[in-house]
């Protein structure tokens, strides 16, 4: 199941970054309403991939906490943790203030 996710998961990423590009904000504006339905389909990846990796946990939980409820909680805090980093730091990159996702330099 682990193997299924991460592969769905990759595939979204994937279909985002090559729809996406390096280019401009007008150039991926462009690209994405070019390719309508593959963008969705790479955002449903990311979403099914997203919900998927949290029942897993839940699931992980569920079975461990049987043995020992402190690792139990801590193994699905680790989870869902790792997925939030995973998200986020993507997410964080296409902030409105810097669409092209590119780190601005200032020059002093």
């Amino acid at each position: 199941m682990y193997l299924l996710v991460l592969i769905i998961d990759v595939a979204g990423v994937a279909i985002l970054a090559r729809i996406a590009g390096n280019g401009s904000f007008l150039d991926t504006a462009h690209s994405i309403a070019a390719h309508e339905t593959l963008y969705r389909i790479g955002l449903c990846c990311g979403l099914v991939g997203y919900v998927s990796t949290v029942l897993l946990g839940v699931g992980l939980y569920v079975i461990v906490k049987r043995v020992d409820g402190n690792l139990a909680m801590m193994a699905l805090l680790f989870r869902l943790a790792e997925r939030d980093r995973w998200t986020g730091g993507r997410d964080r990159l296409r902030h409105p203030s810097n669409p092209s996702g590119r780190e601005s330099r200032q020059r002093i």
